[in-house]
């Protein structure tokens, strides 16, 4: 039985999780204004009286008489007793950070957590763990389960997610469906010990001789036409349980999406106690808060963001006399813009302030000894730049409530880093810096390149690379080894120096080298050993002191229990600029690569399997028909086939028979990519022989490069 203190304990959570939906809304009324009608004004109007019974209802009578006030002043702007002018603005915003002020001393006696005497009220706000509530996609009846977990830091409290009613049903549905899987993969089990228990008596028989050649031979056959039957079906459980898995995980996904204001929605009054505290004027806007992305990455996003708005704030805004003796308005403009673009959420921090004055950061690095005299002489703009995230580091002489400690920059780059991402600065032509950090929109898996070097197997991050070559021609411009890339060089560098080992070029037995050119404003191309496939992980954070490598992010698991580490691009790119590189003769330990035939009498279809084939290191040859296949086999044997199945002359069902039943080349492993969807297609295809089977419409290169890297 509950007991009262217990029932109030959960109403006031409630409550708490109501609160931060209604100042939400109507601080987006306060972003609106002025505006005195329509439906944001009305929500509004609703939030304010809502708010007043929540506060009663939980004894907060300090609230319930300013949201009572609240709901008195919109009352009279919208009967036109009360202008909605600047003065009503600026009344509403003093309501709602006195009410966030009481709030915050509230969840502090409530929950127990304690504030930092050296933080301000702001720094505790922004700081707590906020409770999210996600309903952009809800409609009238739709049912709203809320799903509640202990927030592992922070002491106490706890951290709520609101979930749309479709994609539970969905989760549910698709984990049934795994169970039912799972359960078929158990039988499959089954039937694979009897199949072994089958063989394993007709090897006995042939030992003792028990058996004659008929005899064995019909066991076989059957044994034969078992594996073909239970081999089908685990193909077909082995499709089902990924296209689930990948559903599972997109309806995760977008379970843990949530709106950026609920998450940032501290910044503007943290804003205005600053311009108080450091008697600046400043006009702080946020653009694109209505937009989702992952609450994880918002969340591990929050701090370093009110970093670099407090270092806009220290650095950047000059004071109001600086900025009227400089013909400047005297309030300065601080912006936090939000863009997501495609799977990256774009976040950029920029100001009309004084800039970063280079002479100063100059000096301070050689005093500092974050570069050598020599280094310096050499060093560009954007490099000096991005001296700004290094530890420690800042050009401010005394340090004050707001800045001076040199951690904010430093903050922002190493969580951008975490989050497999970048950060950089900018000047603003205009006047004013522009902190651009960009990550991905979801903390799932990532998409992954792997590549050899040094006898070892790294990862690289899909979404940090343009492309994948081959060359031939290394150039020498300035000291540094570029390649030409769509018209201009590119430096090019290896991952010697981050495995321990000298810069240096690995050619193949042909002369080319394989390499992954890097996205950037400064793209660079990365020479490898080899491109070993693709494929979907979760990024694990390297333990210390592993962590404190510039040169890692992380690490992923491999099939077979191998660490991979994933490569820092951005830093990587900021580190290895390029030199002259000293070439390796051919190693040993750069494999032949193998030779895989696609048969396709489509010129579209061969071309983009050919592409995918070499830009993951095999050497591809092409025939337009089976006929034509079967021929090339004949004379020249190579290391898999992938064939497309309705060709004119000879189809793929009729290559794969005669390879079948051709000495040489009844072993070698065929996939066949085709239109034909239907099971009977499948089972005569895999029947016949076929090693795999890629439906066109589901065409996926990375189902391709993993059915490929299986066979050969």
């Amino acid at each position: 039985m509950s007991s009262s203190s217990d029932i109030q304990q959960r109403v006031l959570a409630a409550f708490r999780l109501e609160y931060r939906e209604q100042v939400a809304v109507l601080r987006s009324l306060v972003e609106a204004w002025p505006l005195a009608e329509g439906p944001l004004f009305d929500e509004a109007f609703r939030m304010a009286h809502s708010m007043k019974g929540g506060a009663r209802v939980c004894d907060l009578l300090d609230v319930e008489h300013l949201a009572h006030d609240l709901e008195s002043l919109l009352s009279e702007v919208a009967k036109r007793h009360v202008p909605a002018d600047d003065a009503a603005k600026e009344r509403m915003i003093q309501i709602i950070d006195e009410v966030d002020d009481l709030m915050i001393l509230e969840c502090s006696g409530a929950t127990g957590l304690g504030t930092d005497a050296s933080m301000t009220p702001t720094e505790s706000f922004v700081n707590q763990e906020p409770e999210v509530a996600s309903h952009s996609e809800l409609e009238p009846g739709d049912r709203l389960p809320v799903a509640k977990k202990a927030v592992p830091t922070g002491g106490g409290g706890h951290d709520s997610l609101r979930i749309h009613a479709g994609h539970l049903d969905r989760l549910l549905q698709s984990s049934g469906q795994l169970v039912a899987e799972a359960s078929r993969q158990e039988a499959l089990g089954r039937e694979l010990e009897e199949l072994f228990e089958q063989t394993e008596a007709l090897r006995r028989s042939s030992d003792r001789n028990t058996a004659g050649p008929a005899e064995l031979h019909a066991g076989l056959v059957a044994l034969s036409k078992q594996l073909q039957r239970v081999r089908l079906q685990q193909q077909q459980a082995g499709w089902s349980l990924r296209t689930l898995g990948e559903r599972q995980l997109e309806e995760v996904r977008h379970i843990g999406m949530v709106p950026i204001n609920t998450v940032f929605e501290g910044f503007p009054k943290m804003m205005r106690d600053l311009a108080a505290e450091t008697g600046k004027k400043v006009d702080f806007t946020i653009n694109g808060g209505e937009l989702q992305a992952d609450r994880a990455v918002l969340q591990s996003l929050k701090d370093p963001v009110m970093h670099a708005l407090r270092n806009a704030m220290a650095h950047g805004i000059e004071s109001p006399s600086r900025r009227r003796a400089t013909g400047k308005d005297e309030t300065g403009a601080v912006r936090l813009d939000i863009e997501v673009i495609g799977q990256v959420l774009r976040l950029s921090v920029s100001d009309d302030g004084q800039g970063v004055d280079l002479s100063s950061v100059r000096a301070q690095a050689l005093r500092n000894r974050l570069v050598t005299p020599e280094v310096a002489e050499n060093l560009e703009d954007f490099q000096w730049l991005d001296i700004l995230f290094e530890p420690r580091f800042s050009t401010t002489a005394e340090v004050t409530r707001v800045s001076g400690r040199g951690v904010g920059l430093s903050v922002v780059k190493d969580r951008a880093t975490q989050l497999q991402g970048s950060a950089r600065m900018l000047q603003n032509p205009g006047g004013g810096c522009q902190l651009i950090v960009e990550v991905p929109v979801s903390v799932s898996t990532h998409r992954l390149l792997l590549v050899r070097t040094a006898g070892r197997t790294f990862a690289l991050g899909m979404r940090g690379l343009d492309s994948l070559h081959r060359v031939t021609n290394v150039h020498t411009v300035e000291g540094r080894s570029v390649i030409m890339h769509e018209g201009r060089p590119v430096p090019l560098v290896t991952l010697g120096p981050a495995c321990g080992l000298p810069p240096s070029l690995v050619r193949h037995e042909d002369g080319h080298l394989l390499v992954a050119v890097l996205k950037g404003d400064r793209p660079l191309a990365l020479n490898v050993e080899e491109f070993v496939g693709e494929t979907s992980a979760l990024i694990k954070a390297l333990p210390h002191p592993a962590s404190l490598s510039p040169h890692f992010s992380g690490a992923i698991f491999l099939e077979g229990g191998e660490v991979a580490l994933v490569i820092n691009l951005p830093g990587l790119m900021q580190r290895f600029l390029g030199a002259t590189l000293r070439e390796e003769k051919p190693a040993a330990t750069v494999r032949k690569k193998p030779v895989v035939l696609v048969v396709d009498d489509s010129f579209t279809a061969r071309t983009l399997q050919k592409s995918i084939l070499e830009a993951a290191g095999y050497a591809v040859r092409v025939a337009v028909n089976g006929k034509a296949a079967y021929d090339m086999l004949r004379a020249d044997p190579v290391d898999a086939v992938v064939s497309d199945v309705q060709m004119p002359e000879m189809d793929g069902f009729q290559l794969l028979s005669a390879m079948k039943n051709h000495s040489r080349l009844a072993d070698l492993p065929v996939v066949l990519v085709t239109s034909l969807n239907s099971r009977e297609d499948q089972e005569r295809g895999l029947a016949l022989g076929a090693d795999a089977y890629i439906v066109k419409e589901r065409f996926d290169h990375r189902e391709l490069l993993d059915t490929i890297r299986q066979l050969v």
